[in-house]
């Protein structure tokens, strides 16, 4: 939870509200020499897709459910709800686990978080940034996950999808099994569960 994008900061996240986005007077140029950072652009995208996709389906955009959004996004990595609502009172927003929860459906909805199911252990939740595309491994036994950028099966999967006919509209690629250290804890000849 320590890993916070430095570039936002508390006021980008509680001060969000349900017109601006974060960081942005109403006044602001919408230029990219407006001295406001790639970072902080991003998030204020990725908060506009958001903001879209709930005014498209008539949910109330809320400043807790946006303030949710930016935090998800300046976090980098895979977390639990637990380290979310954590993250929440150190950012003393009040939200509580319920309004966490039912957000991160619908961000998950919406395509903008992707939610790591992994097995018995809590879901891990990330936020998805196309600029920053990746594919998962995730380990049955620890828990750990790691990161492959996307390209390496995306050169694979291409073709084949072309040759099918088949339009893609989303993905996510998680493989499953053991990771080396749990491997090489795991008594020969047995396979992974």
């Amino acid at each position: 939870m320590d890993t916070m994008n430095a570039s936002i900061t508390r006021t980008d996240i509680a001060s969000t509200n349900t017109g601006e986005p974060p960081g942005r007077p109403e006044h602001a140029s919408r230029h990219r020499g407006d001295g406001e950072s790639s970072t902080r652009r991003a998030m204020n995208r990725y908060q506009e897709q958001f903001r879209n996709f709930m005014d498209a389906r008539g949910f109330h955009v809320t400043r807790k459910r946006m303030s949710i959004a930016a935090l998800l996004f300046a976090m980098p990595g895979h977390h639990t709800v637990d380290e979310l609502h954590d993250a929440v009172r150190k950012f003393r927003l009040d939200i509580g686990q319920a309004t966490l929860y039912r957000t991160l459906k619908l961000l998950v909805e919406a395509g903008l978080v992707l939610e790591l199911r992994l097995g018995d252990r809590a879901s891990r939740f990330e936020a998805v940034i196309p600029q920053k595309s990746h594919d998962h491994l995730i380990c049955q036994r620890c828990g750990a996950i790691m990161e492959i950028p996307r390209r390496v099966f995306e050169k694979l999967q291409t073709p084949l999808i072309r040759r099918r006919g088949f339009v893609l509209a989303a993905r996510s690629q998680c493989l499953y099994g053991l990771c080396q250290d749990c491997r090489e804890r795991e008594p020969q000849g047995r396979a992974p569960r």
